[in-house]
């Protein structure tokens, strides 16, 4: 219901879908169905549900990530169903040394990545931390950019007053006593 009140709340998506693939889950499993059968509905399961975020998502360029969960679910989905029927000396060798493979699959891509770079090197992370004003010090301006439309170019501006120190509170003044009357004995 949050989703078809606003489309923008696309997260509602997700624990709809996984609510419902639970509950279907535990409904199939009330009917005698195989562990592989049930261990492949709740991964592929699971992928359509972020491919649902992806293709009902107001902004795909917001919800491109879901993508990568969808296809690695749905991929590992069948893996499981498809290797778990597994009766050959091939498959059964594919299924015992999968672990491997995708290790060997993760060198490819870091190999291939560097490959790619061509010689480049990434630009390093700045990892230096701001400095602190001296206590008693008031912090520096920030700045603001300014976008000039004409030619495309942008400065940086700082405000010429400096931010005035938090105003202090009010100081009371204690009330003066009450007059003693002589006559009244308290």
């Amino acid at each position: 219901m949050i989703f078809l009140l606003d489309r923008n709340r696309w997260w509602a998506i997700i624990p709809m879908g996984v609510l419902l693939l639970v509950s279907a889950t535990t409904a199939l499993s009330t009917f005698q169905v195989s562990s592989d059968v049930l261990s492949a509905t709740l991964f592929i399961g699971m992928g359509f549900v972020f491919l649902l975020v992806y293709l009902l998502g107001p902004h795909k360029r917001e919800v491109w990530w879901a993508l990568v969960p969808a296809t690695a679910l749905v991929a590992f989905g069948l893996f499981t169903f498809v290797f778990s029927k597994a009766t050959g000396d091939l498959q059964l060798t594919v299924v015992s040394w999968w672990p491997a493979l995708l290790v060997l699959l993760g060198v490819f891509l870091l190999v291939r990545g560097v490959a790619m770079l061509g010689g480049r090197t990434l630009p390093a992370a700045d990892l230096t931390l701001p400095s602190l004003p001296a206590p008693g010090e008031l912090p520096a301006a920030p700045s603001t950019a300014v976008i000039h439309p004409q030619d495309n170019t942008a400065t940086s501006v700082t405000p010429s007053v400096s931010p005035s120190p938090p105003a202090a509170p009010p100081l009371l003044e204690p009330e003066p006593p009450a007059p003693v009357d002589a006559e009244t004995p308290f």
